[in-house]
């Protein structure tokens, strides 16, 4: 098969083709985040006092190392049919991780009720988004696409909520990370430049390792 076919097949299948080396590359990139969020987890947990920062530890590095793994395992596979479920999970948990980097100010600082609000409404669409994500990937692909750009809405409203408990390192460090998920964007969309997608995963496992690091602050 020529390399048109091999694109049509994937197609297909709903599925996005890459060479071999772009996919152990995709792979590596977001499975280093798993170990990453292990070790902020560990941290976070040694180092909290109160329930909400034991929460907060939790739903934050969990999701991260959920949405990496499944990331990791979707690129890994080579078998197409195991490839194409996976890619089911690997798209309807990203609205977990874009939550889980609001977590810490929508729980830890205050008990503001746009706090309680806003999670709820990222959690429905979460839920939303991933059953979406099972019932027709491609024909619901948009629509996540959206539903994440509303769901970091919320998270930055809430930030807006706390913005005065929050202390000016957690800001800048969470502005750079936003920065990097943003500009992650740029390299998604270019699906037929060869390792395009490897760099959107270092964008994508730069912005939330730095949500993390800014997070430190607030404990």
């Amino acid at each position: 098969m020529n390399n048109a076919e091999v694109r049509a097949e994937y197609e297909a299948m709903q599925l996005q083709y890459y060479t071999r080396r772009e996919e152990v590359a995709n792979a590596i990139t977001h499975g280093i985040g798993v170990p990453v969020a292990f070790a902020f987890m560990i941290y976070f947990l040694i180092v909290a006092t109160t329930f909400a920062q034991v929460v907060t530890a939790l739903f934050m590095c969990l999701a991260a190392i959920l949405v990496y793994t499944t990331s990791c395992v979707y690129h890994a596979l080579t078998v197409k049919s195991y490839k194409r479920i996976a890619r089911k999970f690997d798209h309807a948990n990203i609205g977990l991780l874009v939550t889980a980097c609001s977590v810490p100010y929508m729980l830890m600082l205050s008990t503001h009720y746009w706090n309680y609000v806003s999670l709820a409404l990222c959690l429905a669409i979460c839920a939303l988004d991933a059953a979406l994500c099972f019932i027709d990937l491609m024909k619901f692909k948009k629509l996540g696409v959206i539903f994440n750009v509303v769901i970091g809405a919320l998270g930055l409203s809430a930030f807006c909520v706390n913005a005065d408990l929050i202390p000016a390192e957690t800001t800048w460090i969470y502005a750079a990370a936003l920065a990097s998920c943003v500009l992650g964007l740029l390299p998604y969309c270019l699906k037929n430049l060869r390792y395009a997608h490897t760099l959107f995963h270092i964008f994508t496992l730069v912005g939330p390792v730095l949500f993390m690091t800014g997070t430190v602050f607030l404990f």
